[in-house]
């Protein structure tokens, strides 16, 4: 599990992190409040559109009283460790109690490939393969996290789920920025959820909600749903 707000000369990720986290809660006066679906977007200090905060990834009943949120970063190694050991039994979970999850991403300075592989997974998710573009992002981890040719290596990843080339490279190219402002804004608003490490699960029923933090089993999910759920 990666801290977000302890401060601590090792790793260095924490540091950023937290330095992160700090310059976002002081670079405004009013905190995101903590979204369902979507947080409405609206205008920086800078008078450049900041996007709304929406998962990168969705899946499940769209009316659903059951919510599963993950917010993870994807060079997070106890992020990627999550996805391998758990999501396949998160997706049956969801399926079996008719809810939905979403997915958000987190960046930091201390992970500044995180920025070229949530590019590359929304690029990919324009063209409907995000599931596919995260499962093989987290399962090559190890190859592009640090790299300095990580952009390359994260294209090479989710070109064979790209239907159209040239709209997959100019997304690429072209979307850094938006991706970036994205980031930042996921970032501010998992801190308004209480969210200080990642990966996080949030389980919500019926509005009522509770954190997770750390790698976290289908089975404790399952196990916050029924206490949030209450007696039957």
């Amino acid at each position: 599990m990666t801290d977000i707000l302890r401060l601590d000369r090792r790793p260095p990720l924490r540091a950023c992190l937290a330095a992160a986290i700090f310059a976002a809660a002081c670079g405004s006066g009013d905190a995101d409040a903590p979204p369902s679906a979507a947080t409405p977007a609206g205008t920086g200090d800078d008078g450049l559109a900041v996007p709304a905060v929406t998962p990168g990834f969705v899946a499940g009943d769209p009316d659903a009283a059951v919510v599963i949120q993950e917010w993870a970063d994807f060079q997070c190694p106890f992020c990627a460790r999550h996805y391998t050991e758990n999501h396949e039994a998160i997706e049956a979970l969801v399926e079996e109690v008719g809810g939905r999850f979403e997915y958000y991403e987190i960046g930091s300075p201390g992970h500044p490939e995180s920025l070229d592989a949530t590019v590359a997974a929304r690029c990919a998710g324009a063209q409907g393969a995000y599931a596919d573009a995260r499962r093989v992002i987290y399962e090559n981890q190890a190859s592009w996290s640090g790299s300095l040719e990580a952009d390359t290596i994260l294209r090479a990843l989710v070109l064979p789920f790209a239907a159209d080339t040239a709209e997959l490279d100019d997304c690429l190219t072209n979307q850094r920025l938006t991706v970036g402002r994205i980031l930042n804004r996921n970032l501010r608003a998992a801190m308004g959820q209480g969210v200080r490490s990642t990966p996080t699960t949030i389980v919500e029923v019926d509005g009522a909600r509770t954190a997770l933090p750390g790698v976290t089993s289908a089975e404790a999910i399952r196990a916050a749903v029924d206490s949030l759920r209450g007696p039957s």
